[in-house]
């Protein structure tokens, strides 16, 4: 026939981006076989909302490079703070074994981790905030959302 299938398109896709170390993403429309699904929050069916990787609460798929972002950034912040209570940890385990820390400075240096720790990560409320639009190309077509709220909703 003359109509694209799916499989002419998506298995292409994915075999030539699989080769060069990147995955395929999709939106959750009925098919999933994308390897990153995306929900769209405000439109999108309860049940692709359940099963997607990611589910965006907004309709607007061009915060998807900012949320990847954000994701990195979490997973080096919670990388720093295991690292950090891990070495204090073994740092005391050392002292103890050398008869130099007592039991309330250990208490104490797990309640400083603690807090150390809290702070690292209230780093991620801080940083990195963009409104910037992807560049480049023609809308496919108008947002999903438009007319699906009553005016003034």
């Amino acid at each position: 026939t003359s109509e694209l299938e799916f499989r002419d398109v998506v298995v292409p896709a994915e075999n030539r981006l699989g080769e060069e170390g990147r995955a395929l993403a999709g939106t959750l429309a009925g098919l999933n076989t994308a390897r990153v699904n995306i929900a769209m929050g405000a439109v999108g069916s309860d049940a692709a909302i359940e099963t997607a990787d990611i589910a965006l609460m907004t309709d607007d798929i061009g915060r998807v490079p900012w949320l990847i972002g954000h994701s990195r950034r979490t997973m080096g912040i919670i990388r720093q703070n295991i690292g950090i209570s891990l070495a204090t940890k073994a740092l005391f385990v050392g002292l103890t074994v050398l008869g130099m820390a007592s039991m309330w400075g250990a208490i104490a240096a797990d309640v400083g981790v603690s807090l150390v720790v809290v702070a690292n990560a209230l780093r991620l409320l801080n940083g990195h905030r963009t409104d910037a639009r992807p560049s480049g190309g023609k809308p496919a077509a108008r947002p999903v959302s438009d007319g699906v709220l009553a005016p003034g909703h």
